[in-house]
């Protein structure tokens, strides 16, 4: 099974992560968490993330059931938690970190049709299991920035009571039971408050589960809405057999930041260590508190999207409050759905619409700034149209992502250049060419992945980023029609071009109006560490209206 992996195979320590019968308990965030831990005490860690579902990959997930589909510098399409991976951790991933069971069994099948078995009967129990093998392993052993990682952090999706995740369990069994690798289990587990007190019965039957798998869990991480007393603890570690310096909480806090060091209070560095054979961490409170800051005032953005489930656009509004902090005031991203039926938009609004749409001169007057994000599918385009020309003609800044950008240049198109018809050939395959201001792409492939695009001079772009240009991510199959730059210079914008002559993104330049649109994701390289440039732009934008109305409201006063 090692193939050309060399003598570092069996140096590898892997630390993994069981979700106990509930899905979506947090473990992405507390396998952040404890990532971050072990680096604040000078250990380099990876991360892979394995989900069981047949599709190939999270492409073509729908954002309501699974949240957004998150994009790699390579193009990889891969779960929402790799967002947190690398924005906790600094981390660049691949498409080797992500394990699915589509892709799994795609590769075992393509084999088989190509003849890499020779004959052999194609079984679960030996070439789907050691395709496992060999993808866990290149997790744990390919180099992140060059480095090789101390410690593999690996997150099984679902839990451990899933049937499909049968055979990841019995894949991370083997490699603890051949010494392939320093294996240990972090299982999390709910505790779910009934008449004011903590049960811990489906604590109980998930780790009964995971010892029937040969995988008794090293540690407990408890998820609850109040904290986890003693006598729980010491309940938990009796019936759970596990010591009770093993039992952690893993708190419902508001600011995630803080869970590293709420972790570290709980001796969970020193714990890990022992575990996984790593010198002791010369100092454990190394993992600094990081506070919200100093904040001054509150800025509101609408966040106009087809989705109702906030994790649809979580990196969106994860970059807005790496924003605010950034400039320095408080946001709050109130989602605002728009469409009715699917793949309609009507003019009438319908019940199913919101309320917002339906009177853009009173509700969007009380956001300071609109973003509309990316999307797929012709369900309330329309509507972001009408919401970015409103914006257009009333001065509130706006940003569109992706899709957001195309109807930011449709809505152009239809108030400044009097196209009325201009529309996208997505969502009108008919379209004449006059009206087709977005087409789709050449050779019809989805762009993805880290792409430069190059600012224009003397520009808002290259001023917010400090540089001519930048890598930024992307995942479209339509663009805006290049040659339509000229009309679209002449109405004012500046554009930002791709290396082959995309239109990236484009600006209005004009004082005192922020209209702002990206071909591609700038949320995917927003960080705590560093806040995407075109959201910092944007919340500063809208502390410039607020201000500005503030002052407007006191002449009135006056």
């Amino acid at each position: 099974v090692w193939g050309s992996w060399g003598p570092n195979a069996r140096d590898m320590r892997i630390l993994a992560f069981l979700g106990g019968s509930l899905s979506e308990l947090g473990k992405g965030t507390a396998l952040s968490a404890i990532g971050a831990l072990l680096q604040s005490c000078g250990f380099s860690v990876t991360v892979g993330k394995i989900d069981p579902y047949l599709n190939a990959d999270a492409g073509n997930l729908s954002p309501e059931e699974h949240g957004e589909v998150f994009v790699l510098g390579d193009g990889s399409q891969v779960d929402l938690d790799f967002g947190s991976y690398e924005r906790e951790l600094g981390l660049r991933l691949g498409a080797v970190h992500s394990i699915t069971s589509g892709g799994v069994f795609g590769k075992v099948l393509q084999d088989e049709r190509d003849g890499a078995h020779l004959g052999q009967t194609v079984r679960l129990a030996v070439h789907v299991m050691d395709e496992v093998l060999r993808r866990i392993k290149a997790v744990a052993l390919t180099p992140v920035g060059g480095v090789q990682a101390d410690v593999c952090l690996l997150e099984v999706g679902g839990t451990v009571s899933d049937w499909d995740a049968e055979i990841y369990l019995e894949a991370l069994r083997k490699l603890s039971r051949d010494a392939e690798a320093k294996l240990v289990v972090c299982l999390l587990v709910p505790l779910v408050i009934w008449s004011s007190e903590p049960k811990t019965k489906l604590a109980q039957d998930s780790v009964r589960v995971l010892r029937s798998r040969g995988l008794p869990p090293d540690f407990l991480v408890c998820r609850a809405e109040s904290p986890l007393t003693s006598g729980t603890r010491s309940k938990l570690s009796r019936l759970c057999e596990v010591p009770a310096e093993a039992v952690w909480e893993s708190p419902q806090t508001a600011d995630l930041r803080q869970l590293p060091d709420r972790l570290r209070e709980q001796g969970v560095a020193k714990l890990l260590c022992r575990h996984l054979d790593l010198r002791p961490p010369s100092e454990v409170g190394l993992c600094p508190l990081r506070g919200p800051g100093d904040r001054s005032g509150r800025v509101r953005v609408g966040l106009v999207g087809k989705y109702s489930h906030k994790n649809a656009y979580i990196s969106v509004h994860l970059a807005l409050e790496h924003a605010a902090r950034q400039v320095g005031v408080d946001v709050e991203v109130e989602l605002c759905k728009v469409g009715g039926c699917p793949d309609t938009a009507p003019e009438d609004a319908t019940s199913d619409v919101d309320p917002a749409l339906r009177d853009a001169g009173t509700f969007l007057r009380s956001f300071d700034a609109i973003c509309v994000p990316g999307g797929f599918g012709a369900r309330g385009f329309d509507e972001k149209v009408r919401v970015a020309r409103w914006c257009l003609v009333s001065s509130v800044p706006f940003l569109g992502l992706c899709l957001g950008f195309h109807a930011g240049v449709v809505a152009i198109c239809r108030q400044v250049l009097g196209r009325p018809s201009a529309t996208s050939e997505e969502f009108l395959p008919d379209a004449t060419a006059e009206a087709a201001v977005v087409v789709k792409r050449q050779g019809f492939s989805m762009r993805k992945g880290a792409h430069t695009v190059n600012f224009p001079a003397d520009g808002r772009l290259r001023a917010l980023y400090g540089t001519e240009s930048a890598s930024e991510r992307f995942r479209h199959r339509f663009e805006v029609r290049r040659d339509a730059a000229p009309d679209l210079s002449r109405a004012g914008l500046l554009i930002a071009r791709g290396s082959e002559g995309e239109v990236d993104a484009l600006e209005l330049a004009a004082p005192g109006k922020f209209f702002l649109g990206t071909q591609y994701h700038p949320e995917f390289e927003s960080s705590e560490r560093r806040a995407a440039p075109v959201f910092v732009g944007l919340v500063r934008a809208a502390v410039e209206r607020q201000a500005a109305r503030a002052r407007i409201k006191l002449g009135e006063l006056d």
